[in-house]
């Protein structure tokens, strides 16, 4: 029987019918659990039926966990009774739904289960397994991926289906830490992305002298099981929710060879819950910075700069126009302050999960005593180690350095500007330039296959291979996501009209690709054939060109998109169906056994389908 899912996009999961088994008994049934269905979707689902006025955005599984939680906290902030919250069926299948269009949610761990072929009897079975305690994580598969260097990586594929129970835990663990994590935490958190780590540099970056790029040693794969469970138990007093978040942690992995791997350090690679639980622990790193900080705040303003002060006082006291000219073109180049006033002393700390960055001003002995005392913290609570020398302390006003895929960069001459309605020139202080890294975007577009470098060493559209046997509307949508999260990554680039040479090579490619699938010989036949916008007869689907690279500085509170390496060797891979449990097949019409299947081609199955 074909799942109603794998054929329906626009129908949404509706949460809740009075029991699972009133939707076991058929066509007797099912009107009374449609009935049943509005009357429970406030618990764990929000109404996503389209309506003449703007759509309402279904809630996502953290806010409906708060709705529930506010029954499980006690005095001081503690939380009891939380496995009736994870054991909620209902709230298992709004968690499937969340993940089940995540990239290698079709992908085999250990044993040979994925989200195919899922019904109500799993998470009914699942949600008592987690009640009586007898739940099971499934040990990850691990596999070798080969590096560029020749050597390999570990990659750990967890069980698609244990996902579930990750993303409830997760759910759970996110509506409880939420409200105490600190405002210098961007990574993995609601509403907050790279790009807002980055605008908080791009305001406040050029006030200081020196910055600390902080490497963490293989955060994820290193933190102590301990450690984790400590601090979870400060906040969560429910003995068997802490015993599964246990059983997660020490599930370990199947290598290559076959054998168990069972760890007490390191959260599971590929884990819903690892990058939580990770901030759960460096939250303690984010509590010792920000004391760290607000001790080493000295001072309201930097004192004077004597040589200023001279050549001002002499520009004053002149009356030869030149000479006074002169003395100005020497006063712009001086700072009015001293930069190296004693008595005057900032910090700033920001962490993007394990990437983290602490800007200085003050001198570089107390940056190297900085680094230190970070390297104990972590060591001695955290468990785990600074890489010293990955961790690299940078002159800001001399040197360009990376951070979370930006390049960036300080002005060495301020901007002058005129002032309305007066005569000459005012000079401004420059804020940092956070541009896109033009150079490594192309050296990872021709790692990707898309553009490659000739024998003389010029940059070259190619075609790509994997997008050849698609169709032709499917070839420009793959581009086209590209072209889009690039733009939209890189929204803040101070260097944004540069990108319009990304964008090209990419077009270019895009046209090699159509002429290899249509055998046409050139770029210039592809243009020919489909005009310069490539467009596809059928769906009327066009390759987008960016109308404007006008610099905006626009940082997306919300998280963008993958960092630009992620994004460039993305598949094309969306969430194209939603869930159909205890509603009709959409082919043969039935309403008992419901089951859920994941296809590649929903056009094929349909056609597959219809024609029998």
């Amino acid at each position: 029987m074909l799942p109603f899912g794998s054929i329906m996009r626009k129908r949404s999961f509706h949460s809740s019918v009075a029991s699972l088994s009133a939707l076991t008994k058929g066509n007797r049934d099912i009107a009374s659990v449609s009935e049943t269905l509005d009357g429970h979707k406030k618990i764990f689902a929000g109404d996503t039926k389209p309506t003449k006025q703007k759509a309402v955005k279904p809630k996502n599984v953290t806010t409906m966990v708060k709705e529930k939680l506010t029954c499980s906290k006690g005095p001081q902030g503690i939380y009891f009774n939380l496995l009736n919250i994870l054991s909620d069926p209902f709230f298992l299948i709004a968690c499937y739904e969340e993940i089940k269009g995540k990239k290698g949610n079709m992908t085999k761990g250990s044993n040979n289960y994925t989200l195919d072929g899922l019904s109500w009897k799993w998470f009914e079975n699942t949600a008592m397994m987690l009640r009586k305690g007898t739940f099971k994580f499934t040990p990850a598969r691990r596999i070798e991926i080969p590096k560029a260097n020749g050597k390999t990586r570990p990659l750990g594929i967890g069980s698609p289906r244990d996902k579930i129970v990750q993303k409830a835990l997760h759910a759970i663990l996110e509506a409880i830490y939420e409200p105490v994590f600190l405002d210098c935490s961007y990574g993995f958190r609601p509403n907050r992305s790279t790009n807002s780590a980055l605008r908080k540099i791009y305001m406040t970056g050029n006030k200081y002298s020196w910055v600390i790029q902080g490497d963490i040693t293989k955060c994820l794969d290193e933190i102590p099981h301990s450690v984790i469970m400590k601090l979870i138990k400060q906040k969560m007093k429910d003995p068997r929710v802490l015993e599964i978040i246990a059983k997660f942690l020490s599930a370990g992995h199947i290598d290559p060879s076959g054998n168990h791997i069972v760890s007490t350090i390191g959260t599971p690679q590929g884990g819903v819950l690892s990058t939580l639980l990770s901030n759960i622990v460096l939250h303690q790193f984010d509590e010792y910075m920000d004391k760290a900080k607000a001790k080493f705040w000295k001072g309201k303003k930097r004192k004077d700069s004597p040589a200023y002060q001279k050549v001002k006082h002499l520009r004053r006291s002149a009356t030869d126009p030149k000479v006074r000219k002169e003395l100005l073109k020497e006063l712009r180049s001086l700072n009015s302050n001293d930069r190296l006033d004693p008595h005057f002393k900032r910090m700033e700390y920001l962490r993007y999960a394990d990437d983290f960055i602490i800007m200085v001003t003050g001198s570089i002995h107390e940056a190297i005593h900085i680094k230190n005392n970070v390297k104990e913290f972590l060591k001695r609570n955290c468990g785990l180690e600074l890489n010293t020398e990955k961790t690299v302390i940078t002159n800001v006003a001399d040197n360009r350095w990376s951070f979370l895929g930006a390049e960036i960069v300080k002005l060495r001459k301020s901007p002058t500007f005129l002032r309305a309605g007066k005569t000459g020139k005012a000079v401004g202080t420059s804020r940092l330039l956070i541009k896109a890294p033009i150079d490594k975007l192309i050296e990872k577009l021709i790692k990707a296959g898309f553009i490659r470098r000739n024998a003389q060493g010029l940059i070259l559209p190619r075609h790509y291979g994997p997008a050849v046997n698609m169709e032709h509307t499917d070839i420009l949508g793959y581009y086209n996501s590209k072209t889009r999260g690039i733009l939209n990554f890189f929204s803040f680039a101070s260097n944004r009209k540069k990108l319009g040479r990304i964008f090209w090579l990419l077009k270019a490619s895009c046209a090699l690709t159509l002429s290899r699938k249509f055998k046409l010989g050139t770029m210039r036949k592809a243009f020919a054939k489909f005009g310069k916008e490539l467009r596809c007869q059928e769906s009327g689907l066009t390759i987008f060109t960016p109308k404007s690279l006008k610099v905006v500085h626009d940082y997306k509170n919300n998280e963008v998109s993958e960092t630009p390496d992620a994004l460039i060797k993305k598949s094309w891979a969306g969430k194209l169906t939603q869930t159909a449990f205890g509603k009709s097949c959409a082919v043969c019409g039935t309403t008992s056994e419901i089951e859920m299947h994941h296809v590649r081609s929903v056009k094929d199955v349909r056609s597959k389908y219809l024609s029998k």
